[in-house]
């Protein structure tokens, strides 16, 4: 098994909340003919431009096989089975330089230039136990009840 991060959107057209409400969470796609991702590949999910956050983590389960977009020509589409998904992006997903705290760091401009880059299962553990409490910390805020005011109380 191999660990991809694999950007979602592009700089003209950036991944943003009402796109990742509409996502087909079965399906992830890649930009051309082939790819290095294959079944059984974990992808760690990351929302390039603006957001830069890592937001879920899907596994593949059938490797990528070429199919043709009305607007886009060829690419790969593969079938995956969603791990963890986080819900808000803006308020719960893990920004990138919490994870990789160099800036200008070579993952940092890999990221911005490919579809999807392999990481090592070190920056994998990290990443997963990152986006593991960003997804209690979401879960706990959906469940707390409101808080009741007493308004008459002085």
């Amino acid at each position: 098994m191999t660990d991809w991060i694999k950007v979602m959107g592009s700089s003209d057209h950036p991944y943003n909340q009402r796109k990742h409400r509409g996502r087909d969470q079965r399906h992830v796609w890649f930009p051309g003919r082939s790819s290095t991702v294959d079944e059984g590949d974990r992808l760690f999910l990351y929302s390039g431009h603006p957001l830069q956050r890592f937001f879920g983590v899907v596994l593949v389960i059938c490797a990528p096989r070429v199919t043709i977009g009305s607007e886009d020509g060829l690419r790969l589409c593969c079938r995956v089975f969603t791990q963890l998904q986080l819900v808000d992006l803006e308020n719960f997903g893990v920004p990138a330089k919490d994870v990789f705290p160099l800036p200008g760091g070579t993952r940092l401009v890999s990221m911005r230039q490919n579809s999807h880059v392999e990481i090592q299962p070190d920056d994998a553990a990290r990443l997963y136990t990152h986006l593991h409490t960003a997804a209690a910390r979401e879960q706990a805020e959906m469940t707390r009840a409101p808080v009741q005011r007493n308004l008459f109380t002085r």
